[in-house]
């Protein structure tokens, strides 16, 4: 029997870690870093959060920004302990707001993107926010554009953000103050197309994201455009993509291989071409479910963290963390979660060498948690070693055809205010 995360709640978890970093100018990726990983992990439980998939971001001071949603969209800071520095609610008499990702800024504070729904037509647009270090809004805009998935800083300080327009998506940057400076629309008429992930780059941006041309037919596709929304290459590959990193040559992309009830680890080359593959699925028929939904480098390679469904009990569902070398290879990792909490992990981002994420503890509410390069926290009841099933992959590119649209989209006023949110913070790990 197939268990607990279906198709549509990895495709919902997917609009959290996706395009909260750029690389470096000029440098065409991130690089891993090299360090040690530091002492001090800890795991914070929000209670009062609902099961809105939450999206974090780490500061350069160490502090923490999580967003999800508490009756609208919801924003706290944590400090490099995990404790509540502060926690805000937006939201206006006019409009329902709603966050989907949160990027850390220089200065300290963060970007938010997401929705905002009139009350008066419930017609969405697109809805970006910058807020300073203490969560009071500095500049705020609407868009006449469905929700924003994902967004990333580009060199010049202004932003690039994607979501899902009709039948396509539409990519627009924006300036550092949320003016408009150019936008397309892209589609493969008339599949319905996701964005998940999007990532500036020395010459443009890739996206990354899901359509499905049939019912048993699940495609990942990334798009690499250049400065003005040109198409440079495209190309789609059987299974979802969730997350996409870009490295110094190429591109690492992870996401579902559905029809597999797995997950997949693929390295592109600048052209889109696979270098490597590696796949996480169960191969004894017990219906386990492996979605990643997020990845970062680290000092052996890469990290990725997702959600595992039927584990350790048909009934449960558990979050994992893997480390992987330059190659994919598994090189360990952990389970959180057990028989008697079930937990999930939606989105993760590095703090130093150490990484922080969140998710859901089921019943309870939101949960973030900062571990070591290896995924472990000492003392803490939720963390189980992982010895994840690695599965043979085979994954060829199948040429995509999706086709390039100038767009009009014009911003407008938006009027959320910061009320303070009353989410209770416990320790995780009792």
């Amino acid at each position: 029997m197939k268990r607990v995360i279906s198709v549509a709640m990895w495709l919902v978890a997917c609009h959290s870690d996706h395009g909260a970093h750029a690389p470096d100018a000029g440098d065409g990726g991130d690089a891993a870093p090299s360090c040690t990983s530091s002492t001090g992990q800890w795991a914070t439980l929000l209670a009062g959060t609902t099961s809105a998939t939450p999206s974090i971001a780490t500061a350069a001071d160490g502090n923490v920004y999580v967003a999800g949603y508490l009756a609208g969209a919801w924003l706290v800071k944590l400090d490099p302990t995990g404790a509540v520095v502060w926690q805000k609610l937006y939201a206006s008499a006019d409009s329902d707001f709603s966050i989907t990702t949160v990027v850390a800024t220089p200065d300290l504070g963060a970007l938010v993107a997401g929705e905002a729904v009139p009350t008066s037509n419930g017609t969405p647009a697109a809805w970006i926010a910058k807020v300073d270090a203490t969560g009071s809004i500095v500049w705020q805009q609407t868009y006449d554009v469905g929700m924003v998935a994902a967004i990333a800083p580009t060199s010049d300080g202004g932003w690039i953000a994607t979501g899902q327009g009709g039948t396509g998506v539409y990519v627009m940057t924006v300036d550092a103050t949320g003016a408009v400076q150019s936008a397309s629309t892209y589609d493969v008429y008339p599949t319905q197309v996701t964005p998940y992930a999007i990532t500036a780059t020395s010459t443009g941006s890739v996206v990354a994201g899901y359509y499905a041309p049939s019912v048993t037919d699940h495609r990942a596709w990334v798009i690499a455009l250049d400065a003005a929304g040109a198409i440079q290459w495209q190309q789609s590959y059987g299974g979802g993509a969730g997350a996409i990193l870009a490295v110094p040559d190429g591109y690492v992309m992870a996401g579902a291989q559905f029809e597999a009830d797995g997950s997949w680890v693929v390295k592109l080359d600048s052209t889109g071409a696979v270098a490597w593959q590696e796949s996480f699925a169960a191969t004894d028929g017990s219906g386990v479910e492996y979605r990643v939904s997020a990845i970062r480098p680290n000092a052996t390679g890469y990290a990725i963290a997702g959600q595992v469904g039927g584990f350790p009990t048909a009934q449960s569902s558990s979050a994992f963390f893997a480390a992987l070398d330059a190659n994919g290879a598994l090189l360990g990792g952990q389970y959180y979660g057990g028989s008697t909490v079930s937990a999930t992990m939606y989105a993760m981002d590095t703090a130093g060498c150490d990484f922080v994420f969140t998710g859901f503890l089921a019943g309870e509410g939101a949960w973030v948690a900062k571990v070591d390069a290896g995924g472990s926290f000492a003392g803490c009841s939720l963390v189980q070693q992982a010895s994840l099933p690695v599965a043979a992959q085979s994954v060829t590119p199948i040429a995509a055809t999706f086709a390039a649209h100038t767009a009009t989209i014009t911003a407008g006023a938006a009027d959320a205010a910061a009320a303070t949110a009353t989410a209770v913070a416990s320790s995780a790990c009792p």
